[in-house]
């Protein structure tokens, strides 16, 4: 019996590696999962990500279990997994929804104060509703799950394909990608989207906004959603985001530019898409520092896929 290498090394990490096992590991080592911590957002009237954090723990992991306990895959379509509170159905009619679990297109799940509510959606992940939150249900079929957050807060742990999920808001579609965030909309229809895993795709026809893991946007009712911010982002940085959502501001982009970190990339590169063109040159111009644009980017005709094509240079910073 020869004495190399064995399989045994793959059980066993006393025995000899195998050298091929080995030169695989080291190609992968820069892929390895590293835990980063959750980080509160420094931008005003927002909520911070590490207690939401906190709260989803709980959440996920009860619901999960809730999800484990019953017998075979779970249909499509949206169940009530709980209701707790000053919570209920308002069917579509108007009527109050009594008996069963299941809900309907058209229905809506109301949350008055202290109150919540957890649904199943499909085999595809959960919904946790919070108090004084209202959602209506659009669609639940295998292939697409839609529901629309008119006002409250919900946080939604999904696990599928891409746009299989969508919440819709007054200020925009929050598509999943396959993640964990939470959406809250204000009385004036402004969202604030957090994402804590995965990332969000926030959209508005003819806009979209990419909002991975540890950062976070806001949207506006017939603006659609403004420029992802970071949760560690630098002081005054996030503040100065939000004047430049609202329109040209000399000193708040001079503020961004100055404080941006390779990272902040992320921030810039939606950037190119201001409708200021002098805002746009600036982003062009500091973001250049960090990676090379495509060849055939020029900063007076942002062609969409050369810029998708900036953005993968860039998504290294992410």
């Amino acid at each position: 019996m020869s004495d190399g290498p064995r399989d045994d090394y793959l059980w066993d990490p006393k025995s000899p590696p195998d050298p091929d096992v080995v030169r695989l590991e080291e190609a992968l080592a820069g892929h390895r999962w590293k835990e980063r911590p959750l980080r509160s957002l420094d931008r005003p009237r927002r909520w911070r990500i590490a207690a939401a954090a906190a709260a989803l723990l709980v959440a996920v992991g009860t619901g999960w279990w809730q999800l484990g306990r019953g017998s075979g895959a779970p249909g499509p379509g949206f169940h009530v997994e709980d209701l707790r509170g000053e919570a209920g159905i308002v069917a579509a009619g108007g009527g109050l929804c009594e008996g069963g679990d299941r809900i309907q297109a058209g229905d809506t799940v109301r949350c008055g104060p202290g109150g919540m509510a957890r649904l199943r959606v499909g085999p595809i992940g959960l919904i946790e509703l919070e108090e004084k939150s209202a959602l209506r249900i659009e669609e639940g079929a295998a292939e697409s799950y839609r529901v629309y957050l008119e006002r409250g807060g919900l946080v939604a742990s999904i696990f599928a394909a891409p746009r299989v999920f969508q919440v819709g808001t007054p200020s925009g579609i929050a598509v999943d990608l396959g993640c964990v965030y939470r959406t809250l909309v204000d009385e004036e229809g402004r969202t604030t989207l957090a994402v804590l895993s995965g990332r969000v795709s926030f959209e508005v026809p003819g806009r979209r906004v990419l909002v991975p893991a540890d950062a976070s946007c806001r949207a506006y009712p017939g603006r659609g959603p403004g420029l992802p911010v970071w949760g560690d982002a630098p002081e005054g940085f996030a503040a100065a985001v939000e004047r430049l959502d609202e329109g040209p501001d000399p000193g708040a982009l001079a503020k961004v530019l100055e404080a941006a970190r390779p990272k902040d990339s992320l921030t810039l590169w939606h950037l190119l898409e201001h409708a200021d063109a002098e805002v746009r040159r600036a982003a062009f111009v500091r973001l250049s520092q960090f990676a090379a644009p495509p060849e055939d980017l020029r900063e007076e005709a942002a062609d969409r896929d050369a810029l998708e094509r900036w953005r993968d240079r860039l998504e290294r910073f992410w």
